[in-house]
């Protein structure tokens, strides 16, 4: 897992070995979320699925660890 900062503003990525995703893997992004406060900007889940999926019941994406390398 990773915490980004560029000056007061603070991103979270979550990195999950399964090919599907859940809420409640983003509980360390929850954490990250709550924690920041304001400064919070946006978080994302990197997993081993295929598609780029909104994580239900949460501001966060799932991303496929894939795309990393497409960019």
């Amino acid at each position: 897992d990773l915490v980004l900062t560029r000056g007061v503003s603070v991103w979270g990525l979550e990195v999950k070995a399964g090919s599907t995703v859940h809420a409640a893997d983003c509980a360390g992004l929850r954490r990250l979320m709550h924690q920041a406060g304001a400064s919070f900007r946006g978080g994302a889940l990197l997993y081993a699925g295929s598609d780029v999926l909104p994580i239900p019941g949460t501001p966060f994406l799932a991303v496929p660890l894939r795309k990393l390398w497409e960019l």
